[in-house]
């Protein structure tokens, strides 16, 4: 039974509500109502141990009873037990320094009591002392300043008592002093990851999704930084501070997330922009991806195909030491795989190694290695294998009018490849030709892929010709040494001993003589390189000064229906030039003739022929304009290709450029225009734009009176 007991007094003071029970806060002389119990007793706060002078362990217990409620003379539990706000049931332990659980343990489980504070860190050197506290029994993180990678300030940062003791104070080549992992919507360091450590866990339910790398240089502004990613060795170019792996705009970080598993970042300092000059130490930096929020989401493998091969000996055995990655499982299975090349044989496709032998000389070789984890997910990765011959000289024809200021061209057999093919002949190879005239001038001109070496008429994709355009400025002997090399990215590497030699023509020299020009105003090649010399107007090689005057309009000038895979993408329509196909004269060049008689390019050489005859010297014209206003004009095989290279529609445009400065017509490119200005690269300068203007430079640079708008 229990009671309500009633207050005496004129008023209840403070009342306590349990179920069914009122206990009031009081003296216990009252008047006893009893009623029926709904629950046991022990699930009231003053349970009355069956012994008054038994007490609970740790803060439970109960009072004893000083009221003879059922009038027997005798205090037991039968009897009201007076509120004792000290004695409670039992609770969870919540490391308060008390046994709340009432089992006899104080704080189990608990590494601290909470509120407790204690002393973390150092003092030693840029390091600073701080603090730790207990938060629901395990200790906070410390707020000290921690030890950093030494950045050669004159300060102590690593706190080791020695000052700039680092290679990065005693190498006088620029250096990357650390990798920092920031975000990018506040272009603020990540607690915990400045510096990036090698092993680092970053998760990306904490980290938050838009990230970006920083590389802090010293000194604090460099050449440029190249940074690597997992096989892509150069996966960016920085050229100006912030140096960082995604780039920004104005120096605002641009969002960049990597994905799930394990990778490896690579930071190279150089002393000039592009990736030029000398080379600085590479820091490299490993860490793992993961996202705690999807963590039953299994995270893919990553294929290590190893490094490009070459070797000139067809006898020998070559081996390619692949691997694999598994950040969250193991790797289960290696599959290689030959894409692209001649016959040989193949040891080991199930293997991380794969063994070569009976090699093809002058070939290239690509193979791709699959490997597949233990949740069946997969990755890939390729690797070259080039092999030239014992001779790597072969002769170049030389074609054109060998003349000052005229155009000569070395033409190369080279290896056999194609527009679409692994390894990209765009990228993966580069050729390049020192010209070394009378007075020892030299000019380093860069080379191109040329298809069949006849693209323009066949409209061939396919070949194995290699061609450099040359414009020599002084009548004489000039001599000429061609460089062939091959590697990953190497068409936009300035390093001269990037890669690998490809073979074939690499090291071949020859001279040829040159004899003065025979033609006359308004042919550019009557007058020489047009250039800019410190003055209001441009000059020609021969003294005369250039006032440009000419069409600024259309801007899609090149959008002609005559160019091989020209049409348009929702925007302005191709261009006939019909009506000035009339102002095209006999002689005047055509292109794809052959059986067919076609003789394509009559509307729009007409179009250059008809601006001459109203003395403009000058017309202007995008090179693309991909996203931009016409969605008609692009130097690529396709309208998202972005380093794949349309040969045959490239010859055609050099066609009319050719005929374009015959008739004194200077050639303005407008490379980019302000709707597309991000697109390369998201505006920044890597592999694409790079490659974008070395093509542009190669197959149009030779042309006497050009420039090279870089936007509107």
């Amino acid at each position: 039974m229990y009671a309500w007991v009633k207050q005496n007094t004129p008023f209840l003071k403070t009342c306590l509500g349990l179920l069914l029970v009122m206990v009031c806060f009081s003296a216990c002389e009252s008047t006893i109502e009893s009623f029926e119990e709904t629950e046991p007793a022990s699930s009231f706060v003053d349970e009355c141990p069956e012994d008054a002078s038994k007490l609970h362990l740790g803060v439970c217990g109960c009072g004893v009873p000083d009221i003879d409620s059922d009038d027997d003379s005798v205090l037991d539990c039968q009897d009201m037990c007076p509120f004792d706000s000290s004695r409670t049931k039992p609770a969870f332990e919540i490391c308060d320094g008390v046994d709340n659980n009432c089992d006899g343990v104080i704080d189990e489980g608990c590494d601290c009591v909470d509120g407790e504070t204690r002393a973390c860190g150092t003092n030693v050197g840029e390091c600073e002392q701080g603090i730790q506290m207990c938060e629901n029994g395990a200790w906070s993180t410390c707020t000290a300043v921690m030890p950093m990678q030494e950045i050669c300030d004159g300060l102590d940062n690593d706190c080791d008592m020695q000052v700039d003791e680092s290679a990065v104070c005693t190498n006088p080549l620029p250096q990357i002093a650390k990798l920092v992992l920031v975000d990018a919507d506040t272009d603020q360091p990540i607690p915990g990851y400045d510096p990036l450590m090698p092993g680092a866990n970053i998760d990306l339910a904490v980290v938050g999704q838009n990230l970006n790398i920083l590389a802090v240089t010293q000194p604090t502004t460099i050449g440029s930084v190249v940074f690597g990613f997992n096989s892509n060795n150069m996966y960016r170019i920085e050229s100006s501070a912030p140096y960082a792996i995604a780039g920004d705009t104005a120096g605002d970080l641009k969002p960049w997330t990597p994905a799930l598993g394990n990778h490896i970042v690579t930071a190279t300092p150089y002393t000039l922009s592009g990736a030029g000059g000398s080379a600085g130490t590479m820091l490299t930096v490993d860490f793992q991806v993961i996202d705690s929020m999807t963590s039953n989401t299994n995270a893919a493998p990553t294929a290590n195909a190893g490094p490009d091969l070459t070797t000139n000996d067809v006898n020998a055995t070559l081996v390619l030491n692949g691997s694999g990655t598994d950040s969250d499982g193991s790797i289960v299975s290696y599959q290689w795989a030959k894409i692209s090349g001649p016959s040989l044989t193949m040891t080991g496709v199930n293997t991380s190694s794969l063994t070569l032998t009976n090699l093809t000389s002058n070939s290239t070789y690509m193979f791709e290695l699959t490997v597949t984890d233990d949740d069946g997910a997969t990755d890939t990765d390729t690797a070259m294998v080039t092999v030239g011959t014992t001779s790597t000289s072969s002769a170049a024809v030389i074609s054109g009018e060998k003349r000052k200021w005229h155009t000569v061209t070395l033409t190369y057999q080279g290896p056999t490849t194609s527009e679409n093919a692994n390894p990209n002949p765009f990228l993966q190879y580069r050729v390049q030709v020192v010209f070394t005239g009378p007075s020892m001038q030299t000019y380093n001109v860069p080379g191109f892929f040329a298809a069949d070496g006849n693209a323009a008429d066949s409209s061939a994709s396919s070949g194995n010709k290699w061609k450099v355009h040359f414009r020599p400025d002084e009548t004489g002997t000039w001599t000429y040494t061609t460089s062939f090399r091959t590697g990953t990215n190497i068409a936009v590497s300035d390093s001269t001993s990037a890669g690998a030699s490809a073979g074939y023509f690499d090291g071949d020299s020859g001279s040829f003589v040159v004899s003065q020009t025979n033609k006359t105003a308004p042919d550019f090649r009557a007058k020489g390189r047009l250039s800019y010399v410190g003055d209001h107007y441009l000059q020609f090689a021969n003294g005369d000064w250039f006032l440009k005057a000419g069409s600024d309009s259309p801007e899609t000038f090149m959008a002609y229906q005559g160019f091989d895979q020209t049409s348009t993408q929702g925007g302005s329509p191709v261009k006939t030039y019909s009506p000035h196909i009339a102002d095209w004269n006999a002689g005047d060049p055509t292109w794809e003739g052959g059986s067919s008689g076609a003789q394509k390019g009559k509307g729009i050489i007409g179009a250059i022929n008809y601006l001459s005859s109203k003395e403009m010297n000058a017309f202007s014209f995008l090179s693309m304009n991909v996203n931009g206003d016409g969605k008609n004009v692009w130097p690529w095989i396709n309208y998202t290709a972005r380093d794949r290279y349309d040969i045959s529609k490239l010859e055609q445009w050099n066609i009319v450029f050719t005929h374009a400065q015959s008739k004194g017509m200077y050639l303005h490119f407008k490379t980019q225009e302000t709707e597309n200005d991000q697109l390369l690269n998201n505006g920044s300068l890597g592999v694409e734009r790079k490659l974008y203007y070395r093509e542009l430079i190669a197959r149009f640079g030779h042309h006497l009176g050009l420039n090279w708008n870089l936007g509107e």
